[in-house]
């Protein structure tokens, strides 16, 4: 195993030192982040995925049995 470690050490001490550009291009395409103003940010989550509904067990039911996805397991990997 140290053999092997030591083998990667060596290759990336030939490689030299990588710009921030060759870094950051390593993500290009993957993805977009885009900023907003300090209004979006003030605005809180409310603003953008609007305000939570007064009814709270209705809004559960509808959540966890009624949606198309009720049946997804997200418990297991």
């Amino acid at each position: 195993m140290q053999d092997l470690v030591w083998a990667q050490v060596l290759e990336l001490k030939q490689g030299g030192v990588a710009t921030a550009v060759e870094v950051q291009s390593k993500f290009a395409g993957a993805i977009e982040l885009s900023y907003s103003g300090l209004d979006t940010f003030f605005g809180g989550l409310e603003a953008v995925v609007g305000p939570p509904s007064p009814k709270l067990l209705v809004a559960m039911r509808e959540e966890h049995c009624d949606r198309v996805d009720r049946r997804v397991d997200r418990t297991s990997k």
